[in-house]
């Protein structure tokens, strides 16, 4: 006779699946994800750029990370959307020695789940 799984045994059978997918879509993508808290230290990062590693970020903030044009105003809108509350999006040019020069349009907002923490 064949075991009827449990709701918990199949929920965690979906999320699994959900999971895998995601980390499947995000593998090649070109987007960075990151959780900051609300220091502005880096808790998570996927997909970073290639020259560093997780350990090169987590615990840091991008103006411990990175140095050149654009780093400091894209922590002063992350600042910014901390005060405010409101998510928001800017377009920000970066000149940095790891990626050169690149406009990125950066996305922020809080974290619905938790208000002490902010999604990058």
């Amino acid at each position: 006779m064949e075991r009827q799984s449990s709701p918990v045994e199949e929920f965690s059978r979906i999320i699994e699946r959900a999971d895998n997918f995601l980390h499947f879509v995000l593998q090649n993508a070109p987007v960075v994800i990151g959780h900051q808290d609300r220091e502005l230290l880096y808790c998570f990062i996927y997909n970073h750029f290639p020259p560093l590693s997780e350990e090169d970020i987590i615990g840091k903030t991008d103006v411990e990370i990175f140095t050149g044009g654009g780093v400091k105003e894209m922590q002063d809108f992350k600042r910014e959307v901390l005060e405010i509350g409101l998510p928001a999006k800017r377009e920000i040019t970066y000149g940095t020695g790891i990626f050169g020069t690149k406009t990125f349009w950066c996305m922020w907002s809080w974290f619905l789940a938790n208000p002490e923490t902010l999604l990058v």
